[in-house]
């Protein structure tokens, strides 16, 4: 890959990501797209907040699909998570949805990725993790006064840092971050 520190490096590599999209997207990616991926595929963790529709997932694909590693997308709602697949399946991307419709509800409640992030296997294969609908976290992963919280598990999301590799970026989208919310994802 080449090297941010080189500009004819970046410039090589943002031309390599606007052919990779447009051939397997049919599209051109926006610059900020080009941008935000380049920063991921340096290890940057990153904030994209872009409204809805504009493009944000196109972010979970573009950098596994140049570096052909797994691309790990945490989604608050099952079926934005189906969605997801779906559309990846069509551009002949593997895709999976794990959610309560489709596993175990009782692994899914007991930190079901501490199994997967434990594995070595995957974690050198791991490249990204992408935290879709990031204004979530605080909203439905923590408990306020008498309510639990809407989706635990979401709450304990930072938990996954410590268990993955420093090199691996996260990335946070959103079409609504706050500063009072992004302060807390």
């Amino acid at each position: 890959m080449p090297s941010l520190h080189n500009p004819q490096d970046k410039q090589e590599l943002q031309i390599q990501l606007k052919e990779l999209a447009e051939e397997k997207f049919g599209f051109v990616p926006y610059e900020w797209q080009i941008d935000i991926t380049v920063a991921i595929l340096h290890g940057q963790d990153t904030i994209c907040i872009a409204g809805t529709g504009s493009g944000k997932t196109l972010l979970f694909a573009l950098p596994g699909l140049l570096t052909g590693k797994v691309t790990l997308v945490l989604s608050p709602l099952n079926a934005l998570e189906e969605d997801q697949a779906l559309r990846f399946k069509r551009q002949g991307l593997r895709a999976l949805a794990l959610n309560s419709e489709n596993f175990e509800k009782s692994r899914l409640e007991s930190k079901p990725w501490k199994p997967l992030l434990s594995n070595t296997k995957f974690l050198e294969q791991l490249g990204l993790v992408a935290i879709d609908e990031a204004h979530c976290i605080p909203q439905w992963g923590q408990s306020s006064g008498k309510e639990k919280a809407f989706r635990p598990a979401w709450g304990d999301i930072g938990n996954i840092c410590s268990l993955v590799p420093s090199t691996v970026p996260f990335l946070a989208v959103s079409a609504t971050l706050p500063p009072t919310v992004l302060t807390e994802v």
